[in-house]
């Protein structure tokens, strides 16, 4: 937020606090001092949002099916990021829907938009230092790409939740699944619209033997990734 004084009250602000001494002083009008200031906070704000860019902090970005995990395994992977120090943020389609994107269906446009007002939320959250860790179905490989295009290069960890769609489908207690196969839902992922599976993501997530592994251990894999790339480096 930035606001300006009327220039008598900033005259009669710099005499009670001595700015008008500092203005003689060093030769400087009042309007050349106040310039000056302005340069040295915008030099400081570089300086900081440099260093922040330093740090190459990850943005993970899980995609798949509805049901497939995500959301707890984005609840996970914060937890363990929080007991490493690291603070994140997660961004989960569902409760973006309920605000940010509340405007938005689910059309091939409509879900293109989801996923770039998303992406651009998260290179947000990047600029301040934060770890991004973002929760959609996003099933189009052009839309992800388009957001991974928007953030530093290497920072996007696109992480897929290879989970079969039967699996998917046992888990959902709401009955959405159900109700798409019965014609009552349009457009929806995976029964009558496309799911575009990663061609090079970064991390996939599989059944063991059949066996969906916990979310403590799933999330202990991601990490052990970002470990492994120097993400999770002490600065």
């Amino acid at each position: 937020m930035s606001w300006t004084l009327p220039r008598e009250r900033l005259e009669e602000a710099s005499e009670h606090t001595g700015l008008s001494h500092h203005t003689k002083a060093s030769g400087l009008t009042l309007s050349q001092l106040t310039l000056h200031t302005q340069e040295e906070n915008h030099k400081n704000f570089n300086f900081f949002h440099y260093s922040l860019q330093s740090m190459h902090l990850p943005n993970a970005f899980f995609n798949s099916f509805l049901e497939s995990g995500k959301s707890t395994l984005a609840c996970s992977l914060s937890r363990e990021l929080h007991s490493k120090g690291k603070l994140s943020y997660i961004l989960d389609g569902d409760n973006l829907r309920h605000g940010l994107n509340k405007d938005l269906g689910f059309k091939a446009e409509d879900r293109t938009e989801n996923i770039r007002r998303v992406g651009e939320v998260a290179k947000l959250f990047a600029d301040a230092g934060l770890i991004c860790i973002a929760s959609l179905i996003s099933p189009y490989r052009k839309d992800r790409d388009a957001c991974r295009a928007m953030l530093p290069e290497a920072s996007f960890i696109e992480v897929f939740m290879n989970m079969p769609l039967e699996l998917c489908e046992s888990r959902d207690a709401k009955g959405l699944y159900k109700l798409a196969r019965a014609g009552k839902i349009k457009g929806f992922t995976g029964i009558d619209d496309p799911y575009e599976r990663p061609l090079n993501c970064e991390i996939e997530i599989e059944q063991k033997d059949g066996v969906c592994p916990k979310p403590a251990a799933l999330a202990g894999q991601v990490v052990s990734y970002l470990e492994e790339k120097g993400f999770l480096q002490v600065e």
